[in-house]
């Protein structure tokens, strides 16, 4: 899976900036995954919560922001990466810093990948 210069390596669990490996914990990468799946898409915390956390897991959508502030730590950092977009009142959306070329609008239903 790769958005712009970040890809995921589901079978070797790895992911790269550039040629720039990043360490991420199992939670971390699960999040990750499940951001690179719907690269674009304005993600609702329940949605990343029940996507990303066992169901049988008492946790709480605040999770969600705290993974994200950690994911946001490891990748962005790195010049020209993904950035992980706050949506104001609905969550968090993966996309291409801007300047990085074009993407589809969410808003007018742009395909997953």
């Amino acid at each position: 899976m790769q958005l712009g210069s970040l890809s995921l390596h589901l079978l070797t669990r790895e992911v790269q900036l550039d040629a720039v490996r990043i360490d991420l914990t199992v939670r971390e990468f699960a999040l990750l995954e499940y951001l690179l799946r719907h690269p674009h898409h304005a993600l609702t915390r329940a949605q990343i919560l029940a996507a990303v956390w066992p169901s049988d897991t008492e946790v709480n959508t605040t999770i969600v922001d705290t993974y994200i502030h950690y994911l946001r730590t490891k990748i962005e950092e790195h010049p020209g990466a993904p950035v992980v977009r706050t949506i104001r009142s609905i969550g968090y959306m993966l996309t291409l810093p801007p300047g990085e070329g074009e993407h589809p609008s969410p808003e007018r239903g742009a395909s997953t990948s």
